[in-house]
């Protein structure tokens, strides 16, 4: 397994390479329910919300199924494999695929709402946010094609920044400086990762150097607090091994 688990209500749901999606007791770890894809799941974890559980699979499927059972309420044919991480926010599924695209659906019907597309696979997860405080989301996501991409609530770009190499890992939004605005933090496949932060509706970048010479298979950021400081830390897979590269006090 290769995906996070989700624990909602006692209840740990998590994605196989086995091609099936678990619901455990995540007291006792007994088996509630299983349901099979038809591929392998490679990295798309689980999102839960509303009695419902949403997962990309290999066979270029979402699925949203039925939190207490399994059941299949619904699920949309991509292009491609979908190793990207639903996000659920507002009644709408936001999930890239391998051919290249984002997709938003509807989170109760599976109908498609809009999609945008890039010019390789995307593999990232999105991050869903108000960036500018207009009270509209926006929504962040890298692409194979070394973009990170900025897309409004309708689907729209509002910006992107161009890199030389693949962006797989997944945005994370914070206010880092506790001075009301979002930051956006996003790590490439080569010992960089990047800041970007917004200055009267204008997003400048900041970059990191976190190797010399490493190469990320995978890498992603993570923020949080720690003694009362907000902390970011970039981490990877590299050389065959998880590793944190970079843990900074902002």
């Amino acid at each position: 397994m290769v995906s996070s688990p989700v624990v909602v209500n006692g209840v740990v749901y998590i994605a196989s390479e086995d091609y099936n999606v678990y619901a455990l007791n995540a007291q006792s770890g007994e088996l509630l329910w299983n349901f099979a894809t038809d591929s392998f799941i490679h990295m798309s974890s689980t999102a839960v919300t509303e009695g419902m559980v949403y997962v990309g699979s290999n066979d270029h499927k979402i699925y949203c199924l039925n939190a207490s059972n399994g059941n299949v309420l619904w699920n949309y044919t991509t292009g491609g494999f979908v190793t990207s991480s639903p996000a659920v926010v507002d009644g709408t599924v936001y999930v890239g695929s391998y051919d290249g695209t984002v997709y938003a659906l509807d989170a109760y019907s599976g109908d498609l709402v809009w999609t945008y597309t890039t010019e390789d696979s995307v593999g990232s997860s999105p991050a869903v946010a108000d960036l500018d405080d207009d009270s509209t989301l926006e929504i962040l996501f890298g692409s194979a094609d070394g973009r990170l991409y900025c897309l409004s609530h309708e689907g729209l770009i509002e910006w992107s920044y161009q890199k030389v190499f693949s962006i797989r890992s997944s945005p994370s939004v914070a206010d880092l400086d506790s001075d009301g605005t979002l930051e956006v933090l996003v790590g490439s496949m080569v010992f960089f990762f990047y800041c970007f932060f917004q200055v009267f509706f204008l997003f400048f970048r900041q970059v990191f150097q976190c190797l010399d010479d490493a190469f990320f298979h995978f890498a992603g950021g993570f923020v949080g607090k720690r003694n009362g400081q907000a902390v970011f830390e970039f981490f990877g897979v590299f050389q065959y091994q998880f590793q944190v590269f970079f843990d900074q006090g902002i």
